[in-house]
Order: structure tokens, then C-alpha cells, then sequence
């Protein structure tokens, strides 16, 4: 398919799909020269990338600005072409994904249908975010869904429930190779909370700041890290979080940009399950000494 060049548009043009024939061609006619943005779509299939010289930008994971491992390289979005007149056939290759399902499970080993399960490269998160990694478990829990093989980087899967009644899931981390089989099974444990209050040097509270929480493992989907905005007495309460440590910090409300791991400016405590752990007072940062 070919996509729309819009920004902010994630969708493809209309009338513009192909399928490929017996021999794996597929061909457009009447396109206008410049930049074009081609996609292949076949569910098993992950990444691709051009193997013959012709003239184009790198896909999204092939950019020059790309901080990931190398082994995440080649394109799973879209390829960038040059398009020109008299251009030599594109010749495509199409790597297998590997094929991960299983289920996730509630505190009671009940089904927990309608959790969302995302693939996370500890540390970067390149995947965090992108819908084309994240599955919807069924009414009975079930997910199965196709993922770019690792090919050396370690991925893990977390489960994340978007009432809010139950904590993060997480597998340990894997690796992955074209092809493989993968079977899973996430509970989804009732967590524990971190409470406490965010004051300024007086020791008054500093109302309508995001305190966010970062488990140290790093396992969880950056995007579901726990949050919560303090209100008029400066009060906070994290969770439920999976047991284990964090790091808690600050950030203005709304902020996209995740934290991560910041030693200058977090603090670390515990989380047991079914237990909330006293924060105390935290310094607001807008008030921290140079």
C-alpha cells in the first residue's frame, strides 16, 4: 500500500493496495516522482526493507537518528522512496515475525478480557506506543499476534488494565528470532499504592503536579507507568503497582516525554502487595536548590 504524507495522518491511500502475484510482483502505475511511502502488510510478516541500489530514505527504524541496538534495525514502518522516472524495479525483503500468544489472568486467575499487552525493549521502549505492538486480550484473556523477530535485542511483555483496578503484568525478557513460537501467561497481580505529599521549601503544598513512578527493572510499558496529579493539599497516591522498587519523581501535568531513570531527581521506595508505602513529603522540584 501506498501511505498518505500528511502529518499526523497514520493511514493509507485509498485504492492504493496491491497484492502481489506469483511470483511476489505488484506494480503501480501513473505515480507522480518524488517522496513516497510504501508499506508491506502481510500479518506474519514484521520487517522489510529494499535490497537492490536504488535511491531512498531508511524506514523509521533505519534512521540515522535511530539509538536503538542495530539488530532492531530495517524497517517494520513504512519505506521512503525516491521515486523517479526510469527507476529500477524495487525488490523487497520480508522478514517472518515471531508468533506470541497466551493469556492474561486477574488476581484470582480469573480471564481478564480487554487488557491491553504491549512488546517493551527494556531500558529504550522503542516499541512503547505503537499500536502495531500492542494486543487486546478476548473475553477469556486470550491475545496471539505477530512480533518483529528480536534478532538479538530482548523484548518483554507487559499487561496493562485500563480501568485501573489491577496492576502492571510482566513477563521476563526474552529473545526472538524469525519464526519462532512464543506462549505466555500474564497475571495481573492487585498491587500495592505510594502515598505521600508534595510541599515547597516553607513546607506548604504545591498543588496540581504529575508524580510519576518508574519500576527500577525497567519491565513495565513507559506509557503505563503510574501517575497521579496532587490536589489542593499537595497529596498523591500511586498505583496499584506490581511489588517491587521505584523510582518517584516530578513532572509538569501532561508532559509526553517519559522520565525514565533520573538519580539526581527521584526518590526510591518499596511497594508491597496490598500495602501503601509512606512517601512522606517530597521537595517540589520547581523549588529544588541550583
Amino acid at each position: 500500500v501506498i501511505w498518505d504524507d500528511f502529518p499526523g495522518l497514520i493511514k493509507w491511500k485509498a485504492g492504493s493496495e496491491r497484492v502481489t502475484d506469483k511470483k511476489g510482483v505488484a506494480e503501480w502505475n501513473g505515480l507522480m516522482p518524488g517522496l513516497t511511502r510504501f508499506e508491506v502488510i502481510k500479518s506474519e510478516y514484521k520487517r522489510f526493507w529494499s535490497t537492490n541500489d536504488i535511491e531512498f530514505e531508511r524506514g523509521y527504524w533505519d534512521g540515522e537518528d535511530f539509538k536503538g541496538p542495530p539488530s532492531m534495525g530495517r524497517a517494520i514502518g513504512p519505506l521512503n522512496l525516491d521515486l523517479r522516472q526510469e527507476m529500477p524495479t524495487l525488490i523487497v525483503q520480508i522478514e517472518r515475525g515471531g508468533h506470541v500468544h497466551g493469556k492474561v489472568l486477574g488476581p484470582n486467575s480469573q480471564p481478564a478480557g480487554k487488557m491491553l499487552v504491549n512488546l517493551n525493549v527494556k531500558g529504550i521502549g522503542v516499541f512503547s506506543g505503537d499500536a502495531r505492538c500492542q494486543f487486546v486480550t478476548d473475553a477469556e484473556g486470550r491475545f496471539s499476534s505477530y512480533l518483529p523477530a528480536g534478532n538479538g535485542t530482548l523484548y518483554n511483555l507487559s499487561a496493562h488494565d485500563p480501568q485501573g483496578r489491577w496492576a502492571n503484568a510482566v513477563s521476563k525478557t526474552f529473545g526472538s528470532k524469525p519464526g519462532d513460537e512464543l506462549e505466555f501467561t500474564l497475571q495481573m497481580p492487585a498491587g500495592g499504592w505510594i502515598s505521600g505529599r508534595v510541599v515547597d521549601r516553607d513546607g506548604k503544598p504545591v498543588n496540581h503536579v504529575e508524580v510519576y513512578s518508574v519500576a527500577t527493572d525497567q519491565l513495565d510499558n513507559m506509557y503505563f507507568d503510574p501517575t497521579a496529579i496532587t490536589d489542593d493539599q499537595g497529596r498523591f497516591k500511586l498505583g496499584p503497582m506490581r511489588a517491587g522498587d521505584y523510582a518517584v519523581g516530578q513532572r509538569q501535568p501532561e508532559t509526553t516525554t517519559h522520565a525514565g531513570l533520573n538519580e539526581s531527581s527521584e526518590k526510591r521506595f518499596s511497594v508491597s502487595k496490598g500495602r501503601t508505602a509512606d512517601a512522606g513529603d517530597l521537595l517540589h522540584t520547581g523549588d529544588s536548590q541550583e
